[in-house]
């Protein structure tokens, strides 16, 4: 089991949309921490997972400060117009950065909002699908061991 922190460096709930993906394609691979300072866009993003299948109002988020745990085989930062630097208290293996191409104007309309939280939450699927398969199942042991 790989110890996967995802941060959103942007107020957009991008880490939760990631996080639903990394929760339904990798499940049996990760155990997944997700850091959020922000409820920006929570419910919007709650709505357009549902579009695709995947709930995530169970999704446990935490600050910095509350994180249970400190060691990461993979952190992964998604952003849109800036990086996070990991305090020194976490550690992770690889770290990751994943550039969405679009952000948000906080002005916009809530359907505005949902449009975008929809191009987004395709661009997040093709990471998170790309990522599973690459850093999870093909470099999991478990995958060479059966027979």
């Amino acid at each position: 089991m790989k110890k996967v922190l995802v941060i959103c460096a942007d107020e957009n709930a991008k880490n939760q949309i990631a996080s639903g993906y990394l929760r339904f394609y990798g499940h049996n691979f990760l155990e997944l921490f997700t850091i959020s300072n922000s409820t920006l866009n929570q419910e919007l993003a709650r709505k357009v997972m549902l579009e695709d299948g995947i709930d995530i109002t169970q999704l446990l988020t935490y600050t910095f400060e509350t994180l249970p745990e400190q060691k990461f085989d993979f952190s992964i930062t998604i952003t849109t117009t800036k990086e996070i630097e990991l305090p020194s208290t976490i550690e992770s293996k690889k770290n990751l950065v994943w550039k969405l191409k679009s952000s948000l104007d906080e002005t916009t309309t809530s359907e505005q909002q949902l449009q975008y939280l929809r191009k987004i939450r395709e661009q997040l699927k093709t990471l998170v699908v790309k990522f599973v398969g690459k850093e999870l199942i093909i470099s999991n042991d478990y995958l060479f061991s059966l027979k």
